[in-house]
């Protein structure tokens, strides 16, 4: 009985061996056809708008002694899709070889100045294991395109107050990522606070914006008493009050560019008026 049992685990020992063998034999044979076949993309770097499909050309050189039968798997970034089903199967002849058209659409406007990586896999028709691969590196042009705004013209200082204020709005509509300087140029008599923290605000400060986002920034001016010039006298003060007040904010908003492209900027100007309290409706002793 012992010798039978023997027998048997030497006989299930020699099946495990030749079936291991058999493995790395179709392995080596796999990997000495997958070496003999080439696969490269017609131009490996290209550069595309973000209004239209990106298209290349995969070429696969069967160099092997055998048929190639084949899937083609394309990795591309999130969101994009490709004009090739990866359940077609390709048929390609010992010693020749296939030119596979390609075309990438998309997601969006968000790629700009960006580098994509397009991977090509060939994979087996067995069991869709990768044998061969090339890479395809694709950039999408950045386009700069914003606007700015502002939400008065003209503010004014209300029934004797000494604070009003006033909204910058920048929006994104391009497709890569900007960045914005924002200069105030304020008058002597003003001071500008951010809204939300009461914080002054400097003469220049940055800021970013991803592409197809917008940001608000809300501003409180309030005014602050100036020395007077020793020059002025009674009676031109008293014309300056009589004729009103009016302090100009000039803002200004600008790219900064980290490239050699040219930098967009947009200005305007606000006029802060107090309207005085007192009106000589008569200088005259006659009818008017």
């Amino acid at each position: 009985m012992s010798r039978f049992r023997l027998v048997n685990r030497c006989w299930h020992s020699a099946q495990k061996a030749a079936w291991i063998f058999m493995v790395f034999f179709s392995v080596a044979c796999f990997s000495l056809q997958a070496a003999r076949v080439e696969v490269m993309f017609k131009n490996d770097q290209t550069t595309h708008k973000s209004n239209e499909i990106a298209s290349n050309m995969l070429k696969v050189v069967n160099g092997s002694d055998k048929k190639l039968n084949f899937y083609l798997g394309l990795n591309v970034p999130a969101g994009w899709s490709s004009t090739k089903s990866g359940d077609l199967l390709y048929q390609l002849e010992a010693g020749d070889s296939l030119f596979i058209p390609l075309k990438l659409m998309f997601k969006g406007r968000e790629e700009g100045n960006m580098n994509n990586l397009i991977t090509a896999s060939l994979l087996s028709a067995s069991n869709r294991v990768q044998f061969a691969s090339a890479n395809w590196y694709l950039q999408v042009e950045s386009v700069s395109n914003w606007v700015a705004n502002t939400d008065k013209k003209e503010a004014f200082f209300i029934n004797n107050s000494d604070t009003t204020d006033f909204n910058l709005s920048v929006h994104n509509t391009g497709n890569a990522t900007e960045w914005f300087s924002v200069k105030l140029s304020t008058n002597l008599r003003l001071l500008t606070y951010f809204r939300l923290k009461m914080e002054e605000v400097p003469a220049l400060f940055n800021f970013s914006l991803p592409p197809g986002t917008d940001t608000l920034f809300q501003f409180v001016v309030k005014t602050k008493e100036v020395r007077e010039s020793s020059y002025q006298n009674q009676n031109s003060r008293g014309q300056n009050n009589h004729a009103g007040e009016s302090y100009p904010l000039k803002v200004q908003v600008q790219t900064q560019h980290k490239d050699k492209s040219p930098d967009k900027t947009w200005k305007t100007t606000i006029d802060f008026k107090r309207q005085t309290n007192e009106v000589q409706f008569n200088a005259y002793s006659r009818m008017v």
